[in-house]
């Protein structure tokens, strides 16, 4: 769950609309709710609705620390914790959702193949500090935990350290082989080759699936770096990723969606306006409950639809 949305990029004020952060000439499409600011709290609670109506039972958070001097960053910090916060009222009414955080890397910006950037020890420290003081700790009721810890996961190259108090995951994408100076935990790579996607999984079970990926409108001059995913909705990839899962079920112990809302790669599933190939409308939204609710019951594939 990205939430970098609808922000003013000079005061980090809530704003929305076109021209807002990340409202850019890159989307394509409009999301049912609009051009949402991700700090609106209306919008934080029809979004988890969503994602509890699907099935969805836990989130990862994109969060960008506490601010690091930039607008965008503190909003995306506050958001954070608004659907924290929202979480913990729902599960004192029962809700059993959870969640966790995605670090970002704001101390090591850069392509997903550079080596690691070294981060001081004492920067490693002060990042725990804040997540388990300010994020964990009054949260811990709603935190996901993975094998037997509160989980925390990291995109590389923004590696912040164990902390024996976290279970913590470095997620990010390469090409098998994954080169071994970037030791990632959980691969996100988006591919539409089979042989590549069954290969996909982590030793821990982790698996992800995806609907679409496309760059285009992000290097357009640069057409041999542009990355494409079923970009149109008209392959049937989403459903043959769901068919492996069904598939090998025993071996999937951590499935996950990737991602809700990340517009300007196309990669998302929240309902929007503007209806497939372009748009998706609600057919995401319903082909993720239907495949997430064969999933969680062990049932056979069966494809949307059918």
């Amino acid at each position: 769950m990205h939430l970098w949305y609808g922000i003013d990029p000079q005061t980090g004020e809530c704003r929305g609309g076109l021209g807002s952060s990340h409202w850019d000439e890159t989307v394509l499409v409009e999301p049912e709710q609009g051009f949402y600011c991700s700090l609106d709290q209306a919008v934080i609670e029809r979004q988890i609705q969503q994602m509890r109506s699907v099935g969805i039972n836990w989130i990862l958070l994109s969060w960008w620390g506490e601010g690091s001097g930039q607008p965008i960053f503190r909003a995306n910090h506050e958001a954070t914790l608004k659907v924290l916060q929202h979480l913990q009222l729902l599960n004192e009414l029962g809700s059993t959702m959870k969640a966790t955080i995605l670090v970002e890397p704001w101390l090591a910006p850069g392509s997903n193949f550079t080596p690691l950037v070294e981060i001081p020890g004492n920067e490693q420290e002060a990042i725990w500090t804040l997540i388990n003081d300010q994020l964990y700790r009054p949260h811990r009721d709603i935190w996901f935990e993975w094998e037997g810890k509160p989980l925390v996961v990291a995109y590389m190259p923004m590696d912040i350290g164990q902390d024996e108090r976290f279970t913590y995951r470095r997620m990010s994408v390469a090409q098998l082989p994954a080169p071994s100076e970037y030791p990632m935990d959980w691969n996100v790579l988006d591919t539409q080759d089979p042989e590549v996607f069954a290969n996909l999984i982590s030793p821990d079970g982790f698996k992800k699936v995806s609907p679409r990926f496309n760059t285009e409108k992000l290097v357009p001059e640069e057409r041999d770096q542009v990355i494409q995913m079923d970009p149109d909705l008209t392959e049937g990839w989403y459903d043959e990723q769901w068919r492996w899962m069904m598939e090998n079920q025993g071996s999937v112990t951590l499935p996950f969606i990737w991602t809700w809302n990340e517009y300007h790669e196309q990669n998302f599933i929240e309902p929007t306006i503007t209806e497939p190939p372009v748009g998706s409308g609600a057919l995401l939204v319903d082909k993720s409950r239907h495949y997430w609710r064969l999933l969680r019951d062990g049932m056979p594939y069966r494809r949307y639809g059918e």
